[in-house]
C-alpha cells in the first residue's frame, strides 16, 4: 500500500500491514486532469498545482493534518495503474483499505454549501458521487465518513446524514452505521448497486468485490463476463443464499404461461410476440436487482445445506449456466416459446422452482421462478418472479421432498436444417402417456426444443411416437403415430408429409407376435415405423393440412402439419401439432 505524506508530499510504499501508520482516505468521483502516480513523481509542484485534480488532494492533506493525521491515501496517485498486477491487488484490497482508515473524506465536487436545508438536501441527493459504482464501498466500509462541498466546507457526517443517504441509496441505516454486511442478503447488496455506473463494463463487478468479501483476478476486456464470474464466486462461497437468483419483476402469473384451452388445443392461434432470449439464473447486471432489496435469506436454507452436506448437490457453475438442486412445484405448466425463424409460437414444458429466500414484508412467502425447457436437458428463465401465499415456509418439509437437479443456462441458438421437423404442440391425457420416441436409422429423436433434425436427408420415414392404451382396452396395447416424407415426382415440388397410426403391442422386453383383439390387428411396436401397409394413415396436403382420426377404441387424434419457409433462405421445415383427447371431452392435457 502506498501512502502520501500530507506535509512533505512524499509517496511511500508500505509492504506489511503492521507497518502502515494511521491515515485518512479520500473518496471522490473522477473528473478531468486527475493526477496519477507518475504525474506526482515526475512533475514539479507548480505544474501539479495547475492540474484540475490537485485541489481535492491538497484539501484532503490539509484536513488530515488538522486532525493529527500525517498520511493520506488517494486512489488517483497512490496506485500504479500501469501495472496490471498492482491494480488487481489494489482493487482486491480496497474495501479493507477504506475500512482500516481513521476517517474518510467524501468530496462532492458538484455540491455547494447552503444554509437553506431544502436546497441542500436536494443538491446532495443529486450528487454524481451517489451514482458511481466505486463510491458504494467507500460509503459503507469506513468507520467514519465526512462529507465536504466543492469548496471543502463540511456538509455533515454519514451518521448525521444517514436518513438522507438512506432515501437516496436505499441502504438501511444499520448498514451505514457499521452493521455486519453478512446480515444483508446478496439480493439486497446487489440492489444497492442497481442504479450506479462505472466507466468500464467490468468495474461494475470489480467495485463489488469488497461488499461481498470476494477476491478474484481482474480481466479487463472480458466485459459482462466479469459480473457472471462475481456471481459464481458468491454462490461458491455462500451456496445457501438463493436471493442471488431473485432478480427481475414480481408478476401474478408467468408471462410465458398458456392456460387458454382453445389456444392449448390449437383451435385458436397463440399470438406471436417478439421476445428476448431465455436467461440463466445469473443476472447480467446489478440493474436486474433494482426491485430485489426486499428479499432476505431464510433459516431453512442454512439448515438445509449444513445438515445435508454430502447428500445434496451444491450449486456448480457449468458452461455459462448453473447446476443446482431446488424444490419444484409438482405438475408444471404449459408455456409458450416464440420462434423468430420460423415465426411461430410453440408449446413447451414449464415448471416452477422454489428459491429458499423470502420477502421482508411476508417473511414466510418463498420466492418462485418459472422455468422453460431450452435445449438438451436445460432450462431457461425470463425475468419473472412469483411471490404469494401458496408456497411458504410452513410447507418446508413438503418442499424438500420435491427436490430436483436442474441445469439452468441462457438460451443457445437452434440451427435448423432443411426438412427439419418442429413439434409445435404435443398434448395428450395422462392415461395415454407417451411411452417411446423412436427415430429412424441415422436420425435423432425430438430434442428438448421439440426439433427433429433430419441431418440433410429430407425424404424418409423419420419417427414413431408410441402411446399407451387404458388397461380396459387390453394389456400392453397402444398405438404409434409414424411420420415420413414422400418425395414428389414433380420437379420443384417438396413432396408430401405422411402420417400413419399403427395399433401396437408395447412390451419392450421381447418381440411379440401379432395379435387380434377387438377386431383390430396389433403389431409389435418395433415394426411400426417400417410397416409397409399401415391400417390407418393420411398424406398431408402442402402447405398446410389437418388429419382427424376418430376410430374406437382409440382416442380422438388430430394432427396438423404446416410447411414453413425460413425467411431469406431456400429452406423449409414442417411444423407439427399433435392433440390427443378423450371422447368424453376431457380437456386436461399432459405435455
Amino acid at each position: 500500500m502506498r501512502l502520501l505524506h500530507a506535509l512533505r508530499g512524499e509517496i511511500i510504499s508500505f509492504i506489511s500491514d503492521a507497518d502502515i501508520p494511521p491515515y485518512a482516505i479520500l473518496s471522490h468521483s473522477w473528473g478531468e486532469e486527475e493526477i496519477t502516480l507518475q504525474d506526482w513523481q515526475g512533475m514539479s509542484t507548480a505544474a501539479l498545482g495547475r492540474r484540475k485534480g490537485h485541489p481535492k488532494i491538497r484539501y484532503c492533506c490539509e484536513q488530515a493534518l488538522r486532525e493529527g493525521l500525517e498520511w493520506v491515501w488517494v486512489d488517483t496517485c497512490c496506485i500504479d495503474k500501469t501495472s496490471s498486477a498492482e491494480l488487481s491487488e489494489s482493487i482486491n484490497s480496497m474495501f479493507r483499505w477504506y475500512a482500516n482508515s481513521k476517517v474518510c473524506y467524501a468530496y462532492l465536487s458538484d455540491v455547494d454549501f447552503r444554509h437553506d436545508r431544502a436546497m441542500f438536501n436536494s443538491e446532495l441527493c443529486k450528487s454524481r458521487w451517489f451514482t458511481r459504482g466505486w463510491t458504494l464501498q467507500e460509503l459503507i466500509a469506513p468507520s467514519v465518513v465526512m462529507f465536504y462541498s466543492k469548496d471543502w466546507r463540511l456538509l455533515g457526517s454519514r451518521s448525521s446524514l444517514s436518513g438522507l443517504i438512506h432515501s437516496t441509496t436505499l441502504i438501511e441505516p444499520k448498514f451505514l452505521n457499521g452493521a455486519n454486511l453478512q446480515l444483508a442478503s446478496a439480493a439486497k447488496k446487489m440492489s444497492w448497486a442497481a442504479h450506479r455506473q462505472t466507466s468500464r463494463t467490468e468495474d461494475i463487478a470489480y467495485c463489488l468485490l469488497g461488499i461481498f468479501d470476494i477476491n478474484m483476478p481482474l480481466l479487463y476486456g472480458e466485459g459482462e463476463k466479469a459480473f457472471r464470474r462475481l456471481q459464481e464466486e458468491i454462490i461458491a462461497t455462500n451456496p445457501e443464499d438463493h436471493s442471488l437468483f431473485a432478480w427481475g419483476n414480481i408478476v401474478p402469473r408467468p408471462s410465458i404461461e398458456i392456460a387458454n384451452p382453445a389456444q392449448l388445443s390449437g383451435i385458436t392461434e397463440i399470438p406471436w410476440v417478439r421476445r428476448g432470449k431465455l436467461l440463466g439464473l445469473f443476472a447480467r447486471s446489478p440493474r436486474n436487482f433494482a426491485g430485489s432489496g426486499r428479499f432476505i435469506n431464510t433459516r431453512c436454507a442454512a439448515v438445509y445445506y449444513r445438515s445435508n452436506r454430502g447428500r445434496i448437490t451444491l450449486p456448480v457453475p457449468v458452461n455459462g449456466g448453473i447446476r443446482i438442486e431446488l424444490p419444484v412445484i409438482p405438475g408444471g405448466f404449459h408455456s409458450v416459446y416464440h420462434w423468430h425463424r420460423p415465426k411461430m409460437s410453440q408449446l413447451r414444458q414449464g415448471l416452477i422452482t422454489v428459491l429458499l429466500c423470502c420477502d421482508e414484508e411476508h417473511p414466510l412467502w418463498l420466492v418462485q421462478i418459472p422455468l422453460q425447457r431450452s435445449g438438451f436437458l436445460n432450462y431457461g428463465r425470463t425475468g419473472d418472479l412469483l411471490l404469494d401465499d401458496t408456497v411458504t415456509l410452513e410447507r418446508e418439509t413438503v418442499l424438500f421432498r420435491t427436490l430436483r437437479l436442474l441445469h439452468v443456462a441462457p438460451e443457445k441458438p437452434t440451427d435448423l436444417g432443411c426438412g427439419d421437423i418442429i413439434l409445435r404442440r404435443h398434448l395428450f391425457p395422462r392415461k395415454y402417456q407417451a411411452s417411446n420416441w423412436k427415430g429412424g436409422t441415422g436420425y435423432n429423436e425430438f430434442d428438448d426444443d421439440g426439433v427433429l433434425s433430419v441431418n440433410g436427408t429430407i425424404y424418409d420415414r423419420f419417427i414413431s411416437i408410441g402411446y399407451e392404451m387404458p388397461e380396459e382396452v387390453g394389456e400392453d396395447l397402444g398405438f404409434a403415430l409414424c411420420f415420413s416424407r414422400i418425395m414428389s415426382p414433380t420437379p420443384g415440388q417438396r413432396g408430401s408429409f405422411s402420417i400413419t397410426l399403427v395399433p401396437v403391442i408395447l412390451d419392450g422386453v421381447r418381440e411379440r407376435d401379432d395379435v387380434e383383439h377387438g377386431g383390430i390387428r396389433w403389431v409389435d411396436v418395433r415394426q411400426a415405423l417400417g410397416m409397409v401397409s399401415p391400417p390407418y394413415g393420411h398424406i398431408m396436403s402442402a402447405p398446410c393440412d389437418t388429419w382427424e382420426f376418430d376410430v374406437a377404441p382409440f382416442p380422438l387424434v388430430r394432427v396438423t402439419v404446416e410447411q414453413m419457409e425460413l425467411e431469406g433462405e431456400d429452406i423449409f421445415v414442417d411444423v407439427v401439432d399433435i392433440v390427443i383427447s378423450e371422447r368424453q371431452g376431457d380437456t386436461t392435457f399432459f405435455q
